[in-house]
């Protein structure tokens, strides 16, 4: 079982997605912070939770925020939403991210840096897929 999105932006497994995240977040200039979780150490983007609302966790919002990068970094990655007039935007930015991943130097290995510039490709398709046809992403 894993994350999967209508129309397809991802479909793998959830820890899969939290480290693609987290590439792009290191990428953007986002801290990591790590917690200890059940089963080993968990990573996470750390953003401040007085930045972000439960709704914006869903996907809901009253408008886009001030880096709209934030719309995927505060994600939930099981549930929820991408509204189609957030995924253009969204899609540019990752798109402007792409440079930055390729020359990350976080300890990846090169193939996954790869994967990781080509996850993003993906997820880019999706989103301008959902902006052109003005349907949300659901995350399922």
């Amino acid at each position: 079982m894993g994350l999967a999105t209508t129309p397809t932006c991802w479909a793998g497994p959830y820890h899969a997605f939290n480290h693609w995240r987290n590439t792009i977040a290191e990428a953007a200039g986002y801290p990591l912070g790590e917690v200890q979780g059940r089963y080993g150490p968990i990573v996470f983007v750390d953003i401040g939770e007085e930045q972000y609302t439960d709704e914006h966790i869903q996907g809901d919002r009253d408008s886009p925020p001030a880096d709209i990068l934030f719309v995927l970094l505060v994600h939930s990655d099981c549930e929820g939403h991408i509204h189609p007039e957030h995924a253009g935007p969204l899609a540019d930015r990752l798109e402007g991210l792409i440079p930055a991943v390729e020359d990350t130097s976080s300890g990846d290995a090169p193939w996954e840096r790869e994967e990781t510039v080509a996850s993003m490709h993906r997820f880019i398709a999706g989103l301008r897929e959902a902006a052109s046809t003005g349907e949300k992403v659901l995350f399922h």
